[in-house]
């Protein structure tokens, strides 16, 4: 299924799921896999299936083997504090699984998009058919990852937008002007 001349080593990406940056981590172990050909491992449970259909030992030790390098590229790619929590997972399937489940389908990602959304700013008009791709790469991501909470129709778009940009400068105020509306003397 994969050519030997593949390489398994991160050392070219140094970027590491430290659980903030899910979204950027994902996308580049994502298209690293699928260089290799070893996608497939991350998309479906590949083991599972083929041990259901009661394959022959040597597609089943292929598939082993292609599965335990997909998984060796996710875990070499995985901060110490959070390996320890999917060491014992054997397929690549079930770690990529557990990591969306705990990092990548959260509130965090409707705050990661909606700043991604609030940063997009045009300084000359030539500027804008630039940012609206963005802005459309932004949603198509947003539909893949089903980051956002409810159904988004090609005639809601500039709501969303317009709910999303509200979100990121509710979030920038709170962030950037603390209060002591909570202390009390």
């Amino acid at each position: 299924m994969n050519d030997n001349n593949s390489n398994y080593s991160l050392k070219e990406n140094n970027v590491r799921l430290t659980g903030d940056n899910f979204e950027v981590w994902y996308t580049i172990i994502y298209d690293a896999l699928y260089i290799n050909k070893l996608n497939i491992y991350i998309d479906k449970d590949v083991l599972k299936e083929l041990e259901e259909k009661n394959s022959n030992s040597d597609e089943l030790e292929n598939a082993k083997i292609e599965n335990k390098k997909a998984r060796l590229f996710i875990l070499n790619s995985i901060g110490s504090d959070i390996i320890k929590n999917v060491i014992k997972l054997e397929s690549a399937y079930s770690i990529i699984k557990y990591l969306k489940g705990e990092y990548g389908e959260s509130e965090t990602d409707m705050l990661y998009w909606a700043k991604k959304i609030a940063d997009l700013k045009a300084k000359t008009i030539k500027d804008i058919p630039k940012i609206l791709t963005k802005l459309d790469n932004i949603f198509e991501n947003m539909k893949k990852n089903q980051s956002f909470p409810f159904q988004i129709r090609k005639n809601q778009n500039m709501l969303t937008i317009h709910f999303l940009l509200d979100l990121g400068a509710n979030l920038n105020s709170m962030l950037t002007k603390p209060t002591n509306n909570y202390v009390r003397e």
